[in-house]
């Protein structure tokens, strides 16, 4: 018997939820599409395959305060075929330019309840339009887009000696590198840690990460909040997935800090502290000054916590 093909355009009615004035720096958005308003009609040819699309043209926020947007998709499907199932996104912005995404899954989320999480994108500040496309033979249940603006930062104090977590037994000659602490990239409080962290007080691991997301921005600080708000509100983590992070410009960032168990190896981080150097490098080389505050932070960490680092 032959299979009747039917392609879903979605004329989705949003349902807005605005979390603004996070303390008067971050502003975020969730644009959320349930599946009840999906209108499908049939073509030939192509048995049970999809295609839907989400469009508005409305900005996200009515004021920007930050230098750019953080944006991510989550949608609920009980029968996603990685395979064959795809999402595209485009977004345009107020200058006659737009910026079109191949959806990644962000792999570190664990799928309950029909849950997948694309990977973060970073906009421009002027985006106005937004599209998504759904092709494949899914069923997707509800579709949400979440926009978040860091706002700006303020400028650093001096660079904090030493960590919130010591290591009291630690003799190490290597001295801690000096990095900005959480009030340091997120000053108004809004971006607060775990109130009930589970704690690793051997590790014998160091996980190095890159975030595979932008190489460039003015504002490295914001990025570091942007990947807060996304590991938290979005993934549903209760902090920040890294230990520490590092900027192109050798700026060492504390995340959940030393000690701290992190989200940040698959459900693998027992025994390890995780830092992530922020940019993508499937194609290039990090920047110089990432790797020597890298190094020292690695000579530090391996000497604090007795790693062999070979």
């Amino acid at each position: 018997m032959k299979k009747s093909t039917t392609i879903a355009w979605v004329a989705f009615v949003a349902c807005l939820f605005l979390v603004g004035d996070l303390g008067a720096q971050t502003q975020r958005r969730i644009f959320k599409y349930p599946a009840k308003h999906i209108e499908s009609y049939k073509r030939k040819f192509e048995p049970y395959f999809f295609e839907r699309t989400v469009k508005r043209e409305l900005p996200p926020f009515d004021s920007i305060q930050g230098e750019f947007i953080a944006a991510s998709i989550v949608w609920y499907s009980h029968n996603w075929n990685e395979e064959i199932d795809k999402i595209d996104a485009v977004f345009h912005f107020a200058h006659p330019n737009y910026k079109q995404f191949d959806v990644h899954k962000d792999g570190h989320v664990e799928r309950i309840n029909g849950k997948h999480v694309s990977e973060l994108f970073f906009l421009d500040k002027t985006t106005k339009l937004f599209g998504i496309r759904h092709v494949g033979y899914a069923e997707i249940d509800s579709l949400e887009i979440h926009f978040f603006d860091p706002g700006p930062s303020q400028p650093p104090t001096a660079p904090n000696p030493q960590s919130a977590i010591q290591n009291p037994q630690s003799v190490c000659s290597c001295p801690q590198p000096p990095f900005q602490g959480r009030l340091d990239w997120c000053p108004d409080g809004s971006c607060p840690t775990d109130p009930t962290p589970d704690f690793v007080p051997d590790p014998t691991h160091v996980i190095i990460h890159h975030s595979a997301g932008t190489n460039v921005s003015s504002d490295w600080a914001a990025v570091v909040r942007s990947f807060w708000d996304f590991h938290v509100n979005v993934n549903g983590w209760d902090d920040i997935g890294y230990n520490w992070l590092v900027d192109p410009n050798g700026v060492l960032y504390e995340g959940r800090g030393d000690g701290r168990l992190g989200a940040h190896f698959c459900a693998q981080n027992g025994n390890t502290t995780g830092i992530c150097v922020i940019g993508d490098f499937t194609s290039i080389q990090p920047q110089a000054a990432a790797m020597n505050t890298l190094a020292d932070f690695l000579a530090w960490e391996t000497c604090d916590e007795n790693i062999d680092p070979l």
